[in-house]
């Protein structure tokens, strides 16, 4: 959250931080505490709110005057008062503990009655029969003061926490010096002895025989193990208040916010969708009935929306492992010709692959989507192209080949062979959707009319077809719109050596439907450890590459609707330079670092051509819980900060926004993460219908441009979808040598013709000069 900020109510100065714009919600502290006990949940709760926290009076950075005037019922006045003075309406109040009860009675006030349109009662006090024993000693005359004064801060917070938490390994080291910091003045003791004495007011007692004129919806969260609070208050509230929801967090004390502080804002931001006014959309409608019977879906969300929108060859994303020591297992190397090179990397990099699972996959088309299935064995085809794109011939490598057929002879294979080229020429051009499930058909088809065999050779024949057809990758040149992979498999992968058969470019384009980025260059790391390498990689000098980008077509369709790709050599070093002193400025306010991905971001959204765009940023999410590893999303949209005139500082509230995005995306609870799991209840027919029919509902609601990166990644070109409209922006390694002595990194765009070359200047200029985008700020 931001910086503290004060507003002066009854001559009292009251300290809050707030983080975001929207639907305002407070958050109001219990005894003893501050708005620090709110900061690991807002950076879970959803986006479109203004989370405000106060620190009430005599806590935290508050006033703590030498008076009576620190009851339930004092609180609920400035409480009130603060809700007006920063002319707040539609308001959503949080209370925990004693702040539960201080909401509670400000609701009481006509002032704010009608301001308010929802309450969340976490642990919260209510009927005052059970006191907590600390809160009970420090209302003891003398003896308080006596126990503060023996007492270190740090020990008394120490034995408070310890009462507070049900798992004490979820004590960390930042609450203890956080809480004792507070405590670490004379005022600070003298107001906590004053707030406990006067704990259980008069006029507080018979409070509850109010509580049934609350009309308002209420959310109740109360720990399972909680030992301040009983439980029992939380089931007697419940039968209080007219319009309430019970939820219990088993495991977890007092203070579930920070105990337990992602299963809190799941029940949190649920509850607060209910504010929000439903998107009139048949969409909409379709996800709302589903929420309603809480399926569980069989298939990760991004994983079922990639196998219906990622099937084209356009759609596939490149990395490279260049200058592997393709003779690096041999200790004496014997004459080497191409041939014996060629064979010799295919059964080296099978052996290689035999040790990653993710990559044994092969692909079950279908009309609407495409299945990824598991497969056993790592089969390679070398395949060489003529110049025109034309299939010339292929060999295959497959594992156990001559124990896997017995029916069929080798000129039976060569005739398949020559029917497998002739097939892919034939339907070279058909649309990536239906091509190699038509390759398929025809293919089997064939066997049946052909070839004369007995029905057991004709089996393992279509055995052949499939595992020919399902390969892993194949040995080709670069150029993959022209040499598009011949069958269904995972991998194509590219093979560049050097004239003196040493070095090894290895260049792979992957299916996205079961393997993602970061995971892929994972293996590549471990490919290049494991072969070694001849040396570093070293690009070519910024200056031969600047403004030379030629947009290239990527996509087997041409025309309008073609994708065109182009990549650019950029020097990033002013655009780190200015990272780290942004991160040095802004360490206080941000509870995450300032990244270059964002920065990229919002620099690009100052530029015309993305102006008003949404972007879309792919997180990757480790496997947990049973979970696989997946991928996540960030979206945002930094126009809305840029043209906010009302920010005092757009970018930082932009990185503030992104972060609290970022956090609830890698806790797997963001809104995209559930929308993915609700779309992958979805039948494939329906994907196809969004696809063609709700292209802006995707833009806005997702993004029109997605802007990814692979740290790692010396080479990353992007890759595309159609529901994507303006386009994919892939970085990878920012700080690859160059041979005029600078470091740089390679920026690749896809995206329509007339767009590439715009979308690459305004990334170099992003890199440049960002300090122009912060001029304002």
């Amino acid at each position: 959250m931001q910086e503290y900020k004060t507003i002066n109510i009854d001559k009292l100065n009251i300290a809050y931080r707030e983080e975001g714009r929207g639907q305002p919600v407070i958050l109001v502290h219990g005894f003893a505490s501050s708005t620090y006990t709110w900061l690991s949940l807002v950076r879970l709760l959803p986006s479109g709110f203004r989370y405000i926290a106060l620190d009430l009076k005599g806590f935290g950075r508050s006033d703590k005057p030498r008076d009576k005037n620190y009851s339930a019922y004092d609180q609920a006045m400035i409480l009130t008062e603060f809700i007006n003075k920063l002319g707040l309406d539609n308001v959503v109040i949080i209370g925990h503990s004693f702040g539960g009860i201080v909401s509670l009675v400000s609701l009481m006030s006509n002032k704010i009655k009608n301001k308010v349109v929802s309450l969340v009662l976490i642990d919260s006090v209510a009927y005052f029969n059970h006191i907590p024993d600390f809160i009970t000693k420090l209302s003891i005359p003398v003896a308080n003061i006596l126990g503060l004064e023996l007492l270190s801060p740090r020990k008394l917070v120490l034995q408070v926490l310890e009462e507070v938490f049900y798992d004490h390994s979820k004590i960390t080291e930042e609450m203890i010096n956080a809480y004792s910091e507070n405590l670490g003045y004379i005022e600070a003791k003298r107001s906590l002895i004053r707030s406990a004495s006067q704990f259980v007011s008069k006029d507080m007692r018979h409070i509850h025989e109010k509580f049934n004129q609350i009309r308002l919806p209420v959310l109740i969260i109360s720990g399972g193990a909680d030992r301040l609070i009983p439980i029992e208050e939380s089931y007697a509230l419940e039968r209080e208040l007219p319009h309430v929801e019970l939820k219990v967090i088993p495991k977890c004390g007092h203070s579930p916010q920070e105990e337990c502080p992602q299963e809190t804002a799941e029940i949190i931001s649920a509850f607060l969708e209910k504010t929000r006014p439903a998107a009139p959309s048949f969409l909409a409608n379709i996800l709302k009935w589903l929420k309603r019977f809480k399926p569980k879906p069989k298939e990760d969300g991004w994983r079922t929306a990639a196998r219906s929108y990622l099937r084209t060859e356009h759609s596939k994303f490149i990395l490279a492992a260049f200058r592997l020591d393709l003779w690096s297992d041999i200790p004496r190397r014997s004459y080497m010709g191409l041939a014996s090179a060629k064979k010799h990397l295919i059964e080296r990099l099978a052996l290689f692959l035999t040790d990653y699972p993710i990559t044994h996959r092969k692909l079950r088309w279908g009309r609407f989507s495409t299945r990824r299935e598991k497969k056993d064995l790592v089969d390679i085809v070398c395949a060489e192209f003529r110049d025109n794109g034309m299939l010339d011939n292929i060999k295959p490598y497959l594992y156990g080949y001559r124990d896997a057929f017995e029916y069929i002879n080798e000129d039976h294979i060569r005739q398949l062979n020559e029917t497998i080229i002739n097939a892919y020429n034939r339907l070279n051009n058909i649309k990536d959707e239906y091509r190699p499930m038509r390759l398929k058909k025809d293919l089997v088809r064939w066997v049946h009319k052909h070839l004369p065999v007995s029905k057991k050779a004709m089996k393992e024949a279509v055995y052949y077809l499939e595992r020919v057809l399902n390969s892993t990758s194949r040995f080709k040149y670069p150029d993959f719109i022209k040499r598009k992979h011949p069958g269904l498999g995972v991998l194509n992968i590219c093979c560049r050596l050097t004239a003196d058969l040493r070095e090894a470019d290895l260049w792979f384009q992957i299916s996205h439907i079961p393997i993602d980025g970061v995971p892929m260059q994972e293996i590549l790391n471990s490919l290049k450890k494991r072969w070694n390498t001849c040396g570093d990689l070293t690009f070519p000098s910024i200056s031969h590459k600047k403004g030379e980008a030629v947009p290239e077509l990527c996509s087997t369709e041409s025309g309008p609707g073609g994708r065109y790709h182009a990549d650019q050599l950029i020097d990033f070093r002013p655009l780190l330079k200015i990272r780290e002193e942004l991160n040095d400025r802004y360490s206080a306010e941000l509870s995450s670092p300032v990244t270059v991905i964002s920065m990229l971001g919002w620099g690009l959204a100052h530029h015309d051509i993305f102006h008003g765009y949404r972007f879309l940023f792919p997180i990757d999410l480790p496997s947990v819980n049973n979970k696989e590893r997946t991928l996540g999303f960030v979206s945002i949209r930094p126009s809305d900060y840029i043209e906010n005139k009302t920010l005092k500082n757009g970018f930082l509230e932009y990185q503030m926004g992104f972060n609290r995005k970022l956090y609830r995306t890698q806790a797997r609870i963001s809104g995209i993460y559930k929308l993915f799991e609700i779309f992958a209840l979805l039948p494939s027919p329906v994907y196809w219908l969004m696809q063609k029919f709700m292209k802006n509902l995707f833009a806005e609601v997702l993004g029109s441009v997605v802007i990814t990166t692979i740290k790692d990644a010396d080479f990353f070109i992007a890759p595309f979808s159609d529901v994507i409209i303006d386009g994919f922006i892939a970085f990878g390694n920012f700080s690859v040598p160059t041979k005029d002595n600078k470091v740089a990194g390679i920026v690749s765009v896809k995206t329509t013709k007339d767009k590439v070359t715009q979308y690459l200047g305004a990334i170099e200029e992003v890199a440049g000069d960002f300090g122009k985008y912060l001029q304002n700020d």
